[in-house]
């Protein structure tokens, strides 16, 4: 699990509890047709929640510290300065599987956006999911810390300007002004482009293996590069590990599989990708 500066609570709708999250995010089973997700931000930390729709559009999620649903919020309970976001997080029957119960993606996770130093931010997603009836939570860094920059009154942001570019509309309207003052000016961004990149380390695949080149937890899937070209990885074709009872790859990991098929299409599961995992198992965190 990743350290995070943030703290994480799940209650349960149906018996109003919160439970208790084990070493490896298992949560437990529930009865309950939804679970309510709440991430508390301390004082002193420039963070705020958001949520992702199915077209990638944004909004900024409510701080429940800052306007409570009224005056026995619990939210109230905490220090001044804290910030807390909730989200409802929908159990619903599986598409695939009959008699199982699941969370679908992108309802079941909500995303915090921290500000680092110099222009730098770090973006945070905690999920809620589902795997053969048991519920687990996860965290995960997206993306590695990436930098804006200022131009005029404007956000400017190269790791995200052309491939998604409502994050930058909402860069430019969520963020405040005074974190935009203390961005680096737009000339830093030659500077920085001049940098030489990093040494890329590259590891010999052998026939039937793959390195993960990312993984998602919220979405339960991700995509390894084989000798055969890329293809996709879903949860149920991966072999559990020794450590955990949640099923998952990290990026950069050695897997071997068992054999590529092409994706098994229905409306429920459509993919872009033609190539599909099966089969796998971890062989190294190298």
């Amino acid at each position: 699990m990743n350290a995070h500066f943030f703290k994480i609570y799940v209650f349960d709708s149906l018996s109003e509890i919160t439970l208790q999250v084990e070493s490896d995010g298992y949560l437990g089973e529930t009865m309950a047709d939804c679970l309510y997700l709440d991430i508390e931000i301390p004082p002193g930390y420039e963070a705020f929640g958001f949520n992702v729709t199915d077209n990638r559009s944004i909004a900024k999620a409510r701080d429940w510290r800052a306007k409570p649903q009224d005056n026995e919020d619990p939210a109230l309970e905490t220090p001044e300065g804290t910030q807390i976001y909730r989200r409802n997080i929908p159990i619903v029957e599986s598409d695939l599987q009959p008699n199982v119960k699941t969370t679908k993606y992108p309802q079941n996770n909500l995303r915090i956006l921290q500000s680092l130093d110099n222009g730098y931010f770090q973006q945070w997603r905690v999920s809620i999911v589902s795997q053969k009836n048991k519920l687990f939570l996860v965290t995960e860094k997206l993306y590695q810390p990436f930098r804006c920059y200022r131009s005029g009154t404007s956000v400017v942001c190269p790791t995200h300007q052309e491939k998604w570019s409502a994050f930058v509309e909402f860069l430019n309207f969520a963020l405040s002004d005074s974190i935009k003052e203390a961005l680096p000016p737009i000339r830093e961004l030659i500077e920085d482009e001049k940098k030489e990149s990093p040494e890329v380390k590259t590891h010999k695949i052998n026939q039937d293996q793959g390195r993960v080149i990312w993984y998602s937890q919220a979405e339960q899937m991700g995509m390894i590069k084989t000798n055969e070209g890329v293809a996709r990885v879903h949860w149920s074709n991966i072999k559990p590990r020794s450590d955990s009872r949640l099923i998952h790859l990290k990026e950069g990991e050695l897997v071997s599989y068992e054999e590529l098929i092409h994706p098994r299409l229905t409306r429920a599961r459509s993919t872009g990708f033609k190539l599909e995992a099966v089969g796998v198992k971890l062989v190294s965190t190298e």
